[in-house]
This record gives C-alpha cells, sequence and structure tokens, in this order.
C-alpha cells in the first residue's frame, strides 16, 4: 500500500494530539533545569523523545505523507503558541501583580526557545522518517525496532547539540553547555532504546485494526511537497 484515505486513519487524531501535547509541555519546561546524582540536565528532555516515537509510529503504519503531515502541523502550533504568548505579554500588567516581572522573564525565553524549536525540530524529524521508511522498504518492513531507534538517535543528536546551544549560549542562566548536551543526548538515546518495543507493539495494534500498512515506494521525500 503507498497511501491511505481518511477513513483508514482513525488512530492519526490520537498521535497528533498526544504530539502536539508533548511540543508544548516541552516548551513549557525547557528551562527547568534538574539533576540525578550531579548530572544536570532540562527537564524537557525527559519527555521530547516521545515526538520522534509518535512520529515514527505514524511513519511506519501511514507512511511518510501522514508522517509530515504531522510534522507540520507540530511546527505551526509551536510558532503559533509562540506568537499568541508574544502578543499577550505585551499586554499591560497591574502595578498589584507581584509576580509581573518574574513571569516576564520565564515566557520571554520560552517564546525566543518555541521560534528556535520551530525552525530546528523539523529537520531532525524529517532526518527520522525518511531514514525509517527507506529502511522499511530496504529491510521489507522488518526490524521496526531497530530501524526506529537508529533513526530517532541520529536525528534526536543533530536537533539536540543545536537546540543546547542555541537555548543555552550566553544565557544569563548558569547552565554548563556542554554536561547539558551530552546529558540530553544521553537521555534520548535511552529513550530510543527503551521506547522502540512499546511503538512496535502500538504499530502492530494500529496496523491489524485498520488494516494500513504504508510502503513508500513512489513517495516524494522532500518535506516542502
Amino acid at each position: 500500500m503507498s497511501s491511505v484515505t481518511n477513513k483508514e486513519t482513525k488512530y492519526f487524531a490520537i498521535l497528533l494530539s498526544v504530539f502536539l501535547v508533548t511540543q508544548l509541555a516541552t516548551d513549557a519546561t525547557v528551562y527547568k533545569l534538574t539533576s540525578f546524582d550531579h548530572i544536570t540536565l532540562s527537564a524537557a528532555s525527559l519527555i521530547f523523545p516521545l515526538t520522534y516515537l509518535i512520529a515514527d509510529i505514524t511513519a511506519e503504519v501511514y507512511g511518510y505523507r501522514m508522517a509530515k503531515k504531522l510534522i507540520w502541523i507540530g511546527t505551526i502550533s509551536n510558532i503559533g503558541f509562540s506568537l499568541l504568548v508574544s502578543s499577550l505579554l505585551k499586554l499591560h500588567s497591574p502595578l498589584s501583580w507581584h509576580l509581573a516581572i518574574a513571569y516576564h522573564e520565564v515566557y520571554n525565553r520560552l517564546t525566543f526557545r518555541s521560534i528556535v524549536h520551530a525552525l530546528l525540530v523539523p529537520f531532525s524529524y524529517f532526518v527520522d522518517i525518511y531514514l525509517l521508511s527507506k529502511w522499511k522498504i530496504l529491510l521489507k518492513g522488518k526490524y521496526f525496532c531497530l530501524r526506529s531507534a537508529v533513526s530517532t538517535i541520529i536525528g534526536d543528536i543533530i536537533f539536540s547539540v543545536l537546540m543546547v546551544m542555541i537555548t543555552w549560549w550566553k544565557s544569563d542562566i548558569n547552565a554548563p553547555i556542554v554536561e547539558l548536551a551530552i546529558a540530553t543526548s544521553a537521555v534520548k538515546f535511552i529513550w530510543a532504546l527503551l521506547g522502540a518495543y512499546p511503538a512496535m507493539l502500538i504499530v502492530s495494534l494500529i496496523k491489524t485494526s485498520e488494516n494500513v500498512d504504508v510502503y513508500d515506494y513512489y513517495t516524494n521525500f522532500n518535506p516542502f511537497r
């Protein structure tokens, strides 16, 4: 099968919802630092890898075209989120509200991060689903766990290094950038390995339920078309 119809994508809305919620939760917690046994990392890195698994599940079941749709909807949502927050922050605050400065400080950072996120993350997602889809054809649909783990790690590391450097570089927050980059990549590496099997079970469930299994034999992999 090389394409799907709207009637065959009843689980796509659920996948998209989880994808969007995770992305926005990531935006809201990126500057929340946490530590485990003296290892410092952003709290957002604990949930963000889930978006790669959702993209992999979508690409594996519904094909590259639907996964591309998922990614672009997520990107537009991030841009919309940052524009709305940025606009509302400009509203006058009453003098009696003692949290105004702290609130604006936090959300100004989130707005900047959301814009950078929207510009960088699609590239890493498309690397991920492109590799997954191509390897699916090459390996005749076998070894999803391996394909998902490797493609996710490659795409995720590209994003992590760029995002950590841009988000934290020259920030007045005392954050060890190199340690953050390494810790974030390590967490996502673990996510990719541990999440591949549950993702495979979800893929199997959706394929069986909807009788859909798309192979991108004749797909145009240009993300802008």
